[in-house]
């Protein structure tokens, strides 16, 4: 299967089935929880956050927002350069939410306080 055709080959067969489970799945609500009771790696500073991992100096002004947001909501900061003097002196450790299993809409900004919804596919685990 080294060659283009049978990657190719390849690439369809896995999209087609993960498409499949995608139209099987049967995704229910079992439960809400705060992130820091069901996300086994976060820490009291840690904030999640949609997209690849990226450095603050990166972000986007949306996700930026979103994250000093989130810091004033969960009590890390008090003021937006509050916020930003903290991330600055590596005192929030960012992370990628596909790296928890996990994911959020927009940014996708989680903290340790948020409210997280369990959900359970009945088709396939």
């Amino acid at each position: 299967m080294n060659d283009e055709a049978g990657i190719r080959k390849h690439i369809e067969e896995a999209n087609n089935k993960a498409l499949e489970r995608m139209r099987l799945s049967r995704p229910i609500l079992v439960d809400i929880k705060r992130a820091k009771d069901i996300l086994p790696k976060m820490k009291k500073n840690s904030i999640y956050h949609a997209g690849p991992p990226i450095d603050w100096n990166m972000m986007c002004g949306p996700m930026r927002g979103a994250i000093v947001g989130t810091m004033l909501f969960e009590g890390f900061a008090t003021t937006w350069n509050d916020a930003v003097r903290l991330i600055k002196k590596g005192g929030i450790d960012f992370s990628s939410n596909h790296d928890h299993d996990a994911v959020g809409p927009m940014a996708g900004v989680i903290s340790p306080s948020l409210p997280i919804l369990v959900v359970k596919d009945l088709s396939n685990g």
